[in-house]
């Protein structure tokens, strides 16, 4: 009985047509489990509840959840069950979660501001959320089960200016070191993805192997991972955007940048967690992955320019095949040892933009390999986050 759940409270003689129903929509479910609360009600005596799940699971005995009739509740089981038997003297049995990390993520990209994301970036302007905001939001995500709260940091935060500590670049940073506290009140993690070598509005990709644009890249992961202390986890994000194949640069340099950013971490929060995402074909945007414009300045606008893309292509970057996938990550778990013991990997199952398995293949047996290591949690962004065609977007 792992995994995710809905959870129906259900009265007798309303039972029968919500289990046919819900057994209708669960192929739509992704795999979801579904929790269902009967109540029975004998004259004279206490009414009793069955918990059930419809596939695959046991049934328990409890007293009465402090639940309406054909309510129904979205979470994991461990929190529906409390929810279920909070009134009353029913103990699930005791077990490991199967997903340990369980995030609830939110983009605070330009490109996503509406009146259901929070406003980060633009002072003045609304969606500005308050503190009391924020701790119903995290109350409400803690609620449903998850465990950590994921943000994406915006390539426009990775500025020279934010050295300076002033403007949008301190107020993010106060306002995330505030959030990050009342999580930690709640019993919650906090997590920051960061692309790895974006800078800034327009999206400079930064060449590792350009000494001047490598030095002021290290200089702004060290001054975020400063600026957001306390942070329980620190993502390295390949790209899109991102990634570069000026200088020589390979899917082996996003590996080797990403260790020498890890040291960092370590150096400025020795307490948090790194993890590394493969996102891409893998490492969106590292080498072949990226389209070959000669006298690329690393701009995003040259590199975007629809006039260098090749026929066919879907856009100037997930141009990876199996084959690069497999050097790419043969390469990867050589050097995975010389991360963290407690390191995760965040993989895309699928090695293309919507988890079907084209362009760099299928992930799965990559993903197995990488296990056997490190931990794994999960980044396929159309089955979980599309953009606010899912939401709330999360990762296990």
């Amino acid at each position: 009985m792992r995994g995710l759940y809905i959870l129906v409270a259900a009265r007798r003689p309303r039972w029968a047509a919500i289990h046919q129903n819900l057994r209708a929509v669960r192929g739509f479910l992704f795999g979801t489990k579904i929790l269902v609360v009967r109540r029975t009600v004998t004259p004279g005596k206490p009414g009793a509840i069955y918990v059930s799940v419809i596939t695959p699971g046991k049934s328990a005995v409890a007293d009465p959840p402090p639940c309406g009739p054909g309510a129904i509740y979205f979470g994991c089981r461990r929190s529906l069950v409390a929810t279920a038997t909070r009134a009353g003297t029913f103990q699930p049995e005791r077990h490991e979660d199967h997903m340990q990390h369980r995030s609830c993520y939110i983009n605070f990209a330009e490109h996503l501001q509406n009146r259901w994301n929070p406003n980060l970036l633009y002072p003045g302007a609304p969606n500005q959320w308050s503190a009391a905001d924020w701790t119903a939001f995290l109350t409400m995500i803690k609620a449903f089960g998850f465990n950590v709260f994921e943000y994406w940091a915006p390539p426009t935060l990775m500025d020279a200016k934010a050295l300076e500590r002033g403007g949008v670049y301190g107020a993010f940073a106060a306002t995330m070191r505030r959030v990050t506290e009342l999580a930690h009140g709640m019993g919650l993690q906090t997590k920051c993805l960061l692309t790895v070598n974006t800078m800034g509005a327009d999206w400079f990709f930064a060449c590792p192997h350009a000494a001047a644009e490598k030095e002021l890249l290290l200089r702004l992961w060290r001054h975020w991972v400063r600026e957001l202390e306390g942070t329980d986890i620190v993502g390295i994000f390949p790209g899109d955007p991102g990634g570069c194949n000026r200088n020589g640069c390979t899917h082996e340099t996003f590996v080797d940048l990403a260790l020498e950013i890890t040291e960092l971490i370590q150096q400025e929060n020795p307490r948090a967690r790194v993890e590394i995402g493969t996102w891409g074909t893998p490492f969106s945007g590292w080498g072949t992955d990226m389209i070959s414009v000669p006298g690329w300045d690393g701009t995003f606008k040259m590199i975007a320019d629809p006039k260098y893309r090749p026929p066919g292509a879907f856009a100037h970057f997930w141009l990876g095949t199996p084959d690069r996938a497999r050097v790419a990550l043969e390469y990867f778990l050589k050097r995975l040892p010389e991360f963290p013991a407690d390191s995760m990997v965040a993989i895309n199952l699928g090695f293309s933009p919507d988890g079907d398995a084209v362009m760099g293949g299928d992930a799965r047996p990559w993903a197995r390999e990488i296990a056997k290591q490190r931990a794994i949690v999960s980044w396929d962004y159309s089955v979980s986050e599309g953009e606010l065609l899912c939401y709330p977007h999360w990762r296990l």
